[in-house]
């Protein structure tokens, strides 16, 4: 299954009553997000910024939902950024207060000043980034003094996995796995002091678990909208993140690191 077509379908159903429904029996608030990161999650992770954050950068945005939980829990304007103009224009159409969105690949060089943001946040995406070490560089670049970096990575290979294994969790389109240590390395490379760094794998396990049941109870729903190939192939997916989570062999990790004072 081509992995554009997978986006295409999940963008154009992002607002369909059987995927809100989904959304609900899996998340413990529905944000319109996607991947594994839940509400509560989301504000611990806000809470660690600080009082006074006034820009976000959120990289890899999809559809904005996140965008718009960030501005509303931190009062900050947030801009969001993904190369699918498609995400956009579904992160466009929600008209969040605070928000504003743009087509930017973050694999090349951002549209966007030095220093022009508090906060440089990415959920789940870090996976699709072809050169982790460049593209910490310019997340440092567009950040001000003292600003953090944010980000989940959910691809961390912390134990053996087979080929069709890689192929099944990777089959909507470029990943790249990580050894343990590459994201210390790479931020500390960027000329970023990181803060936290902690294993949120549970997450994965959780939320995959519910989305997988919530799915087979609308899979008659939502058939029509993703066809039979898509559902069984992300359901594939959703069941194989879960156990590689659970057994310990790939890895979600979040990192905060602060960008130093001259």
């Amino acid at each position: 299954m081509d992995g554009s077509d997978f986006y295409e379908k999940t963008y154009a159903s992002v607002d369909t009553d059987p995927q809100r429904q989904v959304r609900l029996e899996t998340y413990d608030e529905d944000l319109g997000q996607a991947g594994w990161l839940q509400a509560a999650e989301a504000r611990e992770f806000a809470s660690w910024l600080g009082a006074e954050v006034t820009s976000v950068l959120d990289v890899a945005c999809g559809s904005g939902g996140i965008s718009a939980f960030l501005a509303k829990e931190t009062g900050a304007t947030v801009v969001g950024i993904d190369d699918d103009p498609r995400a956009i224009a579904s992160a466009r159409d929600r008209d969040a207060p605070g928000c504003e969105f743009h087509v930017a690949d973050a694999n090349e060089p951002l549209p966007f000043e030095d220093g022009s943001f508090d906060v440089v946040f990415s959920n789940d995406s870090a996976h699709h980034l072809r050169d982790r070490r460049a593209t910490l560089r310019e997340w440092s670049r567009v950040l001000s003094d003292g600003g953090r970096v944010l980000y989940t990575e959910g691809l961390v290979l912390t134990g053996p996995i087979s080929n069709e294994e890689v192929a099944g969790r990777t089959f909507m389109g470029y990943f790249v796995l990580t050894p343990p240590g590459e994201n210390e390395r790479a931020i500390e490379e960027a000329g970023l002091t990181i803060e936290r760094a902690e294993d949120r794998s549970d997450a994965v396990t959780a939320v995959a678990t519910r989305m997988l049941a919530a799915r087979e109870r609308h899979r008659e729903t939502l058939l029509p909208l993703e066809g039979q190939e898509t559902f069984t192939a992300f359901q594939n997916f959703i069941d194989l993140a879960r156990r590689l989570a659970s057994e310990g062999r790939l890895s979600r990790w979040v990192f905060v690191a602060r960008k130093p004072e001259p």
